[in-house]
């Protein structure tokens, strides 16, 4: 095999990687302030308003915290599914499909013969950079935004 055969295969396996280690991750117990995305989205959900309240602890706290598009997402989701699992699946699901805009963009808008090499280095960097990992399986806006 050349050199270039042998990078290709072994970004591919760091792709690989970096979704399979998002995909065994999905089922982790909510935490902290993951539950700030999931009552919300429960009570859109339930009741068509993203306005819930917390608890007779704090009896004057009513409403939503967040933008409302990533609960909306939830919501929908949560049509299907509640649980640890459906709640991260949407943020895995936009990780990979900023992974695949950064191929797309290194495909179509780099001059160079090797842009497809160029574009699965991107992906891989991407797939597998720690802070990238860790906004995909958390809940939160982040990958929501970093997608749009």
């Amino acid at each position: 095999m050349d050199t270039k055969k042998i990078l290709i295969v072994f970004l591919v396996l760091l792709i690989l990687f970096g979704t399979i280690i998002r995909l065994v991750s999905l089922n982790k117990d909510i935490t902290g302030e993951e539950s700030d995305f999931i009552r919300p989205a429960m009570a859109l959900q339930k009741t068509g308003s993203p306005a819930y309240y917390l608890s007779e602890q704090q009896p004057n706290f009513m409403g939503l915290l967040h933008p409302p598009m990533y609960i909306s997402l939830l919501s929908l989701v949560f049509n299907k599914s509640i649980g640890e699992f459906s709640a991260r699946i949407i943020n895995i699901l936009f990780s990979i499909l900023t992974a695949l805009l950064i191929f797309m963009f290194c495909a179509n808008f780099i001059e160079n013969k090797n842009k497809k090499i160029i574009g699965l280095i991107a992906i891989s960097l991407f797939l597998i950079n720690y802070f990238i990992f860790s906004s995909s399986i958390i809940l939160d806006i982040d990958v929501l935004s970093m997608f749009f």
